[in-house]
């Protein structure tokens, strides 16, 4: 079922959504219709083994099925949601503080090296500054981009800290 269902379908007979938005495609998949089988036929059979009719037990597992197959795509919604791309945003970094982590030469002669928080984890990122050398343990602000990997700072003021949303 799965090889016929790939063929149709692609990735593994799974035909998937885009994230965007509500999409039954979203819901179905040869998993979830595995896990909707497995509570039809033991609910079916455990109706039927403790006397209820031919119906009831049809009936019943039915229900326990359909509700196995929501709880697994609840759970698999949840782990999907769970994922990155691993992707550093530097951009998302403008506007936060950071420690210099390596010393940073003066007047953009080289990167120095700073331990910054943004994305939801703290990242070692070269850094340059237009100013004054900045050494280890500095407090710095990130002002800019620079180039593909690496950041702008500058000194940061002795203001109290505030957090960036």
């Amino acid at each position: 079922m799965q090889a016929v269902l790939t063929l149709v379908f692609g990735h593994h007979g799974d035909m998937g959504g885009d994230g965007d938005g509500f999409s039954w495609s979203s819901f179905i998949s040869i998993k979830t219709m595995a896990a909707m089988c497995l509570g039809v036929g033991f609910g079916g059979a455990a109706f039927g083994e403790n006397g209820f009719s031919i119906a009831a037990a049809v009936a019943g597992g039915m229900v326990i099925g359909l509700m196995l197959a929501g709880m697994f795509v609840v759970l698999m919604r949840g782990m999907y949601g769970l994922r990155s791309d691993g992707t550093t945003r530097l951009w998302e970094a403008i506007g936060h503080r950071g420690t210099v982590y390596l010393p940073i030469p003066a007047e953009d002669a080289a990167a120095g090296e700073i331990q910054v928080c943004f994305g939801g984890r703290l990242v070692n990122v070269p850094a340059f500054t237009r100013g004054p050398k900045l050494s280890t343990g500095t407090d710095v602000l990130v002002i800019s981009v620079r180039g593909d990997n690496a950041l702008e700072v500058e000194k940061a003021s002795s203001e109290p800290f505030q957090i960036i949303n």
